[in-house]
């Protein structure tokens, strides 16, 4: 389906090694089968998820309270780090219907059709 990647830099400082970051990410996100891949070298952090609505948000998290700073990953330059309302709490501590809503509200943007499609008429 495709892949999502996050960069985060820390300024005067090192990420988290890929042992503290898988153990912690686990703990938040509950399992870590979407994880691709993470990449931790001077500065900067590169966490590769597939496409999926929680892994991603809750790494992000999981970076950004380390002291971390969302940045582009072509650039370099600070990118607002919005956060979906689910990571304010362990993915496991919702429950299952909230779980599920979330997983179908994502798959059901990805088939609806962008504006510039409609507006092209494909």
């Amino acid at each position: 389906m495709g892949l999502m990647m996050y960069t985060v830099r820390f300024p005067g400082g090192a990420p988290p090694s890929e042992e503290a970051f898988r153990r912690e990410l686990a703990e938040l996100a509950g399992s870590l089968a979407a994880l691709e891949g993470y990449e931790a070298s001077g500065e900067t952090a590169v966490v590769t998820t597939m496409m999926q609505p929680v892994l991603g948000p809750y790494a992000l998290k999981l970076l950004l309270g380390r002291g971390g700073q969302y940045v582009s990953s072509i650039d370099g330059r600070p990118l607002p780090a919005v956060l979906p309302a689910f990571t304010g709490k362990p993915w496991r501590a919702w429950p299952w219907y909230t779980r599920l809503g979330i997983h179908l509200g994502f798959h059901a943007a990805l088939l609806r059709p962008s504006k510039s499609s409609r507006a092209s008429g494909v």
